[in-house]
């Protein structure tokens, strides 16, 4: 009976092996999430207080899943407590369940320092909720505790330490590991950060570190980090200098592994270029020294953000595509965190803030119904939360290449490993990722394709997509083709513009450059500004007429736009429509006076209007952790008052500025609001 009973043990044990071993290959071959697997569904709108009257419209950051599954925590003004709504339908405005709550103990992450401390990320797990948090601004780097659990966010207890590594890299953005990819990379959560102030005690891209949350309420829980670049390693981009996958004004909001995938996909905002200094929205001043600094900082042209600091205009929302397999590498000390790069990345556009911005505040990830949720915000109005689904997503074809001759283009291609598809589409595009060119269909035998000369002239971006019976598509790599002409567009020369009533009119020399197949317009209330337009077309006569302009003092510039892309702007047209009222220009900074601060931490402010300058017709209330920073938000405002009820206890410096349609003021005499 004894030797039985073993036999069965033995048996037992050895299937279960083999089936885990099964499941790990299977992980192992599952396949990558490419662009078109990651589909826009729409987007609803946050409440902008809660029944408190905190406002909520300065907040989404710690964006978190509710446990029940269809509501969402997200972080209040100033991001130092969250509350809880219901998730609305698609265009829906969310309903709020719980009002904003603080965790209690939220300054012990690092009590010397006194700048503020935020709540990074929030993740229900097996009935309790982990929070973590962070020093905006810990320039000695001594924290070292992140984490809080408890069964309420008001209830949390810590911050308790997860892993070794500096908080930097782990007091963010939290996810969930699908059920096949836990016994490999070592656990069943995700947590990471980026990009924060002081970057020598964070990660110079996206980080991850895997740990377990049962484990939470001792000293230290266990983790192993998985990608990660510190200031040793910067292998995406150092700080201070622009690349495609990391430059100082890259930002990452959250973090998504989705179940039957091998990808794990960061989401952020990344700029285009980089500058360190003040932002102005006058082009001409950029990389030129700001007046009584030694030459210390200079001017950086970005018209979303006038702060000292560092500046990537224009700014695109951007999601990082990791493989796995390689993850698993690092946590089986074959590869270093540094050592792993993204195997894609790609913009989404749906969460353009246009002219230029881009303002991901956090996101996460609903498992179950594969759902990404991506907050958008930062000003005065509600937060948006864009809706994003991750579709089918399979091998696509492999190793597309495309050979030209006099005879045409040929493409050849090998299958998908993955079978049952049913024809292919062959998509061409001006830019990466887009078939606004055309699709041809063909048969699922095909492994070449050969077209004649179409005469077209530019540069192209194919793909091939292998079609699925069930809708999935299976997407191969992307080549790009420049055919015929090359180069960039000239601008249009000799612009004017002019009045005639309030009709602007529009005139500049025609061109025969054969790159140029028509001309845009980009229009602000500033020098370099395109705050009213940008792109905005207008034919390619040589003339134009804007109709029924409202008074104010316009900016124009115009591009040329073609196959090859955009040419560079156009010289600058100054205009003014009608009259407006008191002086003609930008107003005068005004004056802030001494805050009025209640025991229940209600704020008020208030200023005066300098009346030798033009009239102002709104205000921009600016708050920063430091002196002469707005790295805590900024308010559009139409009075000379504001009342902030329930602000988090801490130190903020705060300036107000006068704008009109002209442009903006300097900024006022800064206060320090101290609220115990």
């Amino acid at each position: 009976m004894l030797l039985r009973r073993f036999i069965a043990f033995a048996l037992a044990a050895s299937f279960l092996t083999s089936a885990a071993t099964a499941i790990a290959q299977t992980a192992q071959q599952q396949p990558l999430v490419q662009a078109a697997n990651l589909v826009y569904r729409g987007k609803f709108t946050l409440p902008s207080a809660d029944s408190a009257g905190i406002p909520i419209s300065y907040g989404g950051d710690s964006l978190g899943m509710g446990a029940d599954g269809v509501s969402l925590y997200f972080g209040c003004v100033y991001g130092g407590s969250v509350a809880r709504v219901s998730i609305p339908v698609i265009g829906g405005v969310a309903s709020l369940i719980e009002p904003c709550h603080g965790v209690p103990n939220l300054n012990a992450i690092n009590p010397s320092d006194p700048n503020a401390k935020l709540l990074g990320g929030v993740l229900a797990w097996n009935g309790r909720l982990i929070v973590s948090g962070y020093s905006y601004y810990d320039g000695t780097q001594s924290a070292v505790a992140s984490h809080f659990v408890g069964s309420t966010i008001a209830g949390a207890s810590g911050p308790y330490r997860v892993g070794t590594d500096k908080v930097g890299f782990v007091a963010g953005y939290m996810g969930v590991i699908p059920a096949e990819w836990r016994g490999l990379l070592g656990g069943p959560s995700l947590t990471g950060q980026c990009c924060l102030s002081v970057i020598s005690r964070t990660s110079y891209g996206p980080s991850v570190s895997v740990f377990d949350p049962a484990q939470l309420g001792v000293t230290t829980v266990a983790s192993k980090m998985l990608v990660g670049y510190p200031q040793s390693n910067p292998s995406l981009g150092n700080y201070g200098v622009h690349n495609p996958l990391f430059s100082g004004a890259t930002q990452i909001g959250g973090v998504a592994f989705p179940g039957g995938t091998r990808s794990v996909l960061f989401v952020g905002r990344h700029g285009t270029t980089y500058c360190y200094g003040e932002g102005t929205s006058t082009q001409s001043l950029h990389n030129t020294p700001v007046p009584g600094t030694g030459g210390a900082f200079v001017y950086c042209y970005d018209p979303t953000d006038p702060y000292k600091g560092t500046h990537g205009y224009p700014y695109q929302h951007m999601v990082w595509a990791y493989d796995a397999v390689e993850l698993l590498a690092v946590k089986q000390g074959l590869k270093n965190p540094w050592d792993v790069l993204p195997y894609a990345t790609w913009t989404l556009g749906e969460m353009s803030g246009g002219s230029g911005a881009a303002t991901l505040r956090s996101a996460t990830y609903d498992p179950a119904t594969r759902r990404w949720y991506m907050v958008q915000g930062g000003g005065s109005g509600a937060p948006t939360v864009h809706v994003y689904e991750v579709t089918n997503a399979v091998h696509g074809p492999q190793g597309l290449t495309v050979q030209t001759s006099t005879l045409g283009l040929t493409f050849s291609w090998n299958a998908p490993p993955q079978p049952g598809y049913s024809s292919y589409s062959l998509e061409a595009g001006t830019l990466p990722g887009s078939a606004n060119i055309g699709a041809l269909s063909l048969a699922a035998g095909s492994r070449t394709v050969s077209l004649p000369p179409t005469g077209a002239t530019g540069t192209f971006y194919i793909r091939l997509k292998a079609l699925y019976p069930d809708g999935a598509e299976g997407i191969s790599n992307e080549v790009s083709l420049t055919l015929g002409a090359t180069g960039t567009p000239q601008p249009p020369a000799n612009f004017r513009a002019t009045a005639s009533g309030t009709n602007i009119v529009f005139s500049w020399d025609v061109t025969n450059d054969p790159l140029v197949t028509g001309v845009v317009a980009d229009a602000g209330t500033a020098p370099g500004l395109s705050n009213l337009a940008q792109g905005a077309p207008i034919g390619n006569s040589g003339s134009y007429v804007a109709a029924n302009a409202p008074p104010g003092h316009y900016y124009f510039r115009l591009r040329a736009v073609g196959q090859t892309g955009s040419s560079a702007q156009s010289n600058e047209a100054e205009i003014t429509i009608g009259g407006g009222g008191g002086a003609a220009g930008a107003p005068l900074p005004p004056t802030l006076m001494p805050p009025i601060v209640t025991a229940s931490r209600t704020a008020t402010l208030s200023w005066d209007i300098n009346s030798a300058g033009p009239d102002p017709s709104s205000f921009l209330l600016e708050v920063g952790s430091q002196p002469s920073r707005a790295d805590l938000g900024t308010v559009s405002l139409s009075g000379e008052r504001f009342v902030a009820p329930g602000v988090p206890s801490g130190v903020y410096f705060v300036r107000v500025r006068s704008a009109n349609s002209a442009g903006t003021s300097a900024p006022s005499n800064e206060i320090r609001l101290v609220v115990p």
